[in-house]
């Protein structure tokens, strides 16, 4: 005990030694130019005491004596070591590192250098992504990348985005593949934006060949943050905010909707059938009702919140990174929510000089409530169709009220009902890898990943009253509504569960030898894929045949290898192949073998090359290659399956119920395959400062599935037909990316952009005539969206309207709408049989767009920065179908835009744009070019003003770095679209053929947060 106080007094002498010893110096770190170095970093070698160069690159530091040897560094310059000795003021001049400058990209399985690069890659600024109040990756890179279409199928928490790699890539998934540290999977939810070192999108089959059948609509790479070689760094990043719905709908108040209902009615109160229904009309006129706005109702003010902290380090032996993420976001619907924890642990050490072990470990637990999206019948969709008059709860009894004015649900009551759907989820993913450098030259890879996914669902329905308060009783207490009341409580729980187990080997080679280069990776990879789904009903006394358990599972087995070669940086050519055999085929079919082939010539390394301050650099690339596409097919496809719920007699006696065969097996199932050219320049000017790339490509799919929906079966089969590889499309499209930076002493600016240009054709789809999408019959009579042979993948079709009948006479000359009167609308008899039907429907608009685009501003002045992004969409519609509700034509069952009551036909000449009041729904409603708008749009995604402390006060307070920042996301949108939201996406059910169509969806909120950054 007296050695251990000893030692603790010896210690205490020498901190406090340490601390009288101390000074401080300051000073520049520049490069040759004499510009400041913002960001370099300066610290004491073999500690993690340092900080990190302010504006103009100045800074300050204590040192403990004239011995300490200071380390400073800076991304693309060469390190330097310096000796404090007895100065007090520095000029460090940092060196341009040509290697470091040469961007490495990182690609499948691998890195390569920028300037050997002959494939359609794009790189994402990290930066950036850290601006967006999100922890979804994907609408983070939102306009980031030409060519990427990112839209956002719903603002409600938890909910995720669609993102196509040069257009629709399938009849069915068109999602790209992901790959996070060499995982290959469909979700990187369990990944913080804040841990990412780096996101590369592969675009064209050069690139994406090497993912074979998985990298037919693109790959994402993902690559996070790793250890320290020395020292370690502690960053905290956090933001508070708050989100609010951009964009309300226009509709009738109480007393305007009373009005016309009883306009409707002719003007007298004896003209409405039912007591409490005049009550209701009756008291709102005379101001007694004030009713309700329910948009007001069920939107609100919502906040957002995120916190995370990651530590960095490492030593001779060992290099470590940890962290976590806090993320909560309520919705501006109430009762919706989402949270998200997350934490991660990565580890590398250096057993030997040619041996390495790393291992780490992802976890993550989200919940979120489940919003009813893509549904009138949702709580947003019934809050612009349910009548203002209706106030929420009953006075007397606090109940929810009704007034039966529309036969629509209470949206608050359908809002407080939501609260209790939610969705929890739980991830792990632990890893474990071997490196081992057999040469120089040579290095053996193994990798295995482990993703264990648990989702379980949880949705109650709890008991409730819903009572119509102008319609009593005999005990004259209102009487209760049965359609809105729920006596039970009922729970329906849903398991999902997945495992996957990945193992990757692989041996890289690289070499150059005097003016020859290679770099070359062979591996061998497999993945195991297991699903178990089951649903349980609790609080329910139904019993009979279910099928509750449903498992399924697939496995892959691939080979593959990828060849760079370089001469003189000059001349590059890359092949690529693999080889995949997956379960889900039968055996004729199991594999397939997905090659691809580049080249690029580097003009500006030729001798002939003319030296220019204009132009410094220029590169022709060109690459063709093959991918697969298996992820739309379902494991055990080609044999028969058994389902429940069917019934048999037997002995004339009642039937029992059992199992039969739903569709029939799908014997010569295979891969769907893309084939794809892609040609490219690159040029640099103004000693690269600026940067312009553009490329062209054409990408012809073929065996694409065709759902046995859509493919007649036979009479005498009794089931679906066999989903088959019927269809084919082509897109071809056109990118440009354009980049400029401009440093000065105190001020730089970095402005840039992209634009993509697109055009599909589906070129085949089977059997069918036509594939029909959104289908909404029961309302609209007609499918929203059609694809056929020639023309673009889910289309709109409809009606096309010719303006308002003004009078009979009107109506009996056009003769195929014998049962219209004057007011309605017009409409088109395209192939002129005398009638107004389905088979009249025609090209209407496409939801794919003419292009889209992207441009970023980001400035720096001293301590304080700039940035803002945008991103567009033009030349796409948009089939609003919640216009069927509140820009129809009857306004006894719905509520109405106030344009569409004050602009209704009236009389002859009044108007030729919007039919008369009715009602009752008539062949005005039918899906037609009424429902179609213009979705083009430009948004300011995020816009952000950020101050950075000077480094002589961080200094002092032991912190390298200390940034606050205000940031607003979507703070401006500029569309004509009339809905919530033009980002409309797939969120009509997921349907792939509902691209587009808009039936109420949850909008994207207005985010305006104030953040910090802070490290160690």
């Amino acid at each position: 005990m007296r050695v251990n106080f000893t030692v603790f007094i010896v210690l205490m002498i020498f901190q406090i030694q340490l601390v009288f010893a101390q000074r401080s110096i300051s000073g520049t770190i520049r490069d040759s130019d004499g510009f400041g170095l913002t960001g370099a970093t300066i610290y004491i070698e073999g500690t993690q005491i340092g900080t990190t160069a302010g504006i103009d690159g100045e800074f300050s530091l204590e040192v403990p004596s004239d011995e300490t040897i200071l380390i400073v560094t800076y991304i693309g310059f060469n390190p330097q070591k310096i000796i404090v000795g007895d100065r007090s003021i520095f000029n460090i001049i940092l060196e341009e590192n040509i290697e470091l400058l040469n961007e490495i990209i990182v690609v499948g399985y691998g890195e390569i250098k920028k300037s050997d690069l002959t494939g359609s890659v794009g790189s994402v600024d990290t930066e950036q992504i850290q601006k967006i109040a999100t922890v979804d990756i994907g609408r983070a890179i939102q306009g980031k990348v030409a060519g990427v279409q990112v839209t956002t199928n719903s603002g409600a928490p938890g909910s995720g985005t669609s993102v196509r790699v040069r257009g629709i890539g399938s009849f069915s998934n068109s999602n790209p593949l992901y790959v996070v540290d060499g995982f290959l999977t469909d979700d990187i939810s369990n990944v913080s934006p804040n841990d990412i070192e780096n996101i590369e999108v592969l675009k064209d089959a050069s690139a994406t060949a090497i993912y074979g059948s998985r990298g037919a609509n693109g790959v994402v790479i993902v690559t996070t943050k790793k250890g320290l070689s020395n020292g370690v760094q502690v960053e905290f990043n956090g933001y508070y905010g708050t989100q609010s719905a951009w964009k309300t709908i226009d509709l009738l108040n109480a007393n305007d909707y009373a009005q016309t209902y009883l306009d409707l009615k002719g003007g007298q109160l004896s003209g409405i059938e039912s007591e409490d229904l005049r009550q209701w009309i009756q008291q709102t006129l005379a101001g007694n009702n004030s009713g309700t706005e329910w948009q007001s109702e069920v939107l609100q003010n919502a906040p957002i919140q995120s916190y995370d902290i990651s530590v960095r380090g490492g030593f001779k032996k060992l290099r470590y990174s940890f962290g976590g993420t806090h993320f909560k976001q309520d919705g501006v619907v109430i009762n919706s929510y989402g949270k998200r924890s997350q934490g991660n642990v990565d580890l590398e050490f250096k057993v030997t000089d040619k041996l390495s072990l790393s291992g780490g470990l992802k976890y993550s637990i989200n919940e979120n409530t489940v919003y009813d999206q893509g549904t009138y019948s949702s709580v947003l969709g019934t809050a612009v169709r349910k009548d203002p008059v209706n106030p929420v709860l009953d006075p007397v009894t606090g109940n929810w009220d009704r007034t039966n004015l529309t036969d629509i649900e209470n949206p608050a009551r359908l809002g407080y009902i939501s609260q209790f759907r939610i969705q929890e989820s739980e991830r792990l993913q632990p890893t474990f890898g071997i490196t081992y450098k057999i040469t120089n030259a040579l290095t053996f890879r193994s990798n295995v990943i482990w993703d264990k996914r648990d989702i379980t669902g949880n949705y109650l329905r709890p008991i409730y009253t819903t009572v119509e308060s102008k319609n009593l009783g005999n005990n004259g207490q209102p009487i209760i509504n049965p359609q809105e009341t729920n006596t039970t409580e009922e729970l329906q729980v849903q398991t999902n569960k997945l495992n996957v187990l990945q193992n990757s080997n692989t041996i890289s080679y690289d070499k150059s030898i005097n003016d020859h280069s290679i770099n070359a990776v062979l591996g061998f990879e497999t993945y195991q894929s297991d699903i178990s789904n089951i649903t349980e009903q609790v609080f329910t006394d139904s019993i009979g045949v279910s099928d509750p358990l449903r498992e399924r599972a697939f496995n892959l087995m691939s080979y593959f290898a990828r060849a760079v070669y370089s001469y003189k940086s000059k001349y590059l050519l890359t092949a690529t192949v693999r080889r995949d055999g997956s379960s889900k085929f039968p055996e004729e079919n199991r594999w397939g073998t997905f090659p691809s082939f580049s080249a690029g010539w580097n003009v500006d390394r030729e001798s002939f090359f003319p030296e220019s301050k204009i132009i410094s650099g220029l590169k022709i690339r060109g690459g063709w290659g093959e991918v697969g596409n298996q992820e739309p097919i379902q494991p055990y496809a080609f044999y028969s399956v058994l389902s429940p719920g069917w019934q048999y007699a037997f002995d004339n006696n009642s039937p029992s119920q059992g199992y039969a065969p739903t569709f029939i097996p799908s014997e010569s199932i295979t891969w769907e395959v893309s084939r794809m050219s892609n040609v490219g320049l690159d040029f640099y000017f103004l000693d690269n400062r600026l940067s312009l790339s553009t490329e062209y490509y054409i990408k012809d799919t073929k065996d694409l599935l065709v759902d046995s929906r859509f493919v007649p079966a036979p009479v005498f089969a009794g089931a679906q037909a066999p989903t088959s590889n019927a269809g084919a499309m082509t897109n071809k499209g056109l990118e440009i990316t354009l980049d400029f930076k401009q440093k000065f002493k105190s001020f730089s600016f970095n402005v840039g952009g992209n634009i993509a240009f697109i055009t599909n054709e589906v070129t085949a789809i089977g059997a069918a005539n036509n594939i029909q999408g959104a289908a909404y019959e029961a309302k609209t009579q007609i499918p929203a969206t059609r694809t056929v042979v020639g023309g673009e993948f889910g289309a709109f079709y409809g009606l096309k309207s010719q303006g308002i009948f003004q009078s009979a006479e009107e109506v009996d000359a056009h003769g195929a709408q014998p049962t219209a009167q004057p007011g309605d609308v017009k409409w088109l008899d395209h192939n002129n049989d005398g009638e107004i039907t389905i088979e009249d429907a025609v090209l209407l608009g496409s939801p794919i767009p003419d292009f889209t685009y992207g441009f970023y501003l980001n400035v720096e002045f001293k301590n304080f920065d700039f940035s803002a992004s945008f991103l567009g969409s033009q030349g796409n519609e948009i089939a609003n179908i919640m216009t069927y509700y509140y820009r129809g034509s009857d306004v006894i069952d719905n509520n109405l835009l106030k344009s569409r009551v004050e602009n209704a036909w009236t009389g002859p000449g009044s108007t030729n744009t919007e039919p008369r009041l009715t009602e009752s729904v008539t062949q005005n409603d039918w899906f037609s070019d009424r429902y179609i708008e213009d979705g083009s749009f430009l948004r300011l995604r995020n816009v952000q003003l950020g101050y950075t402390l000077p480094s002589q006060v961080t200094s002092k307070i032991k912190l390298s770095r200390v940034r606050f920042y205000l940031s607003a996301d979507n703070l401006l949108t500029f569309t004509d679209y009339s809905g919530f939201d033009p980002e409309v996406g797939l969120a009509f059910n997921g349907d792939p053929f509902g691209n587009g169509v808009d039936l109420g969806n949850y909008p994207q909120p207005r985010t305006i947060i104030f953040g910090t950054n802070i490290k160690f």
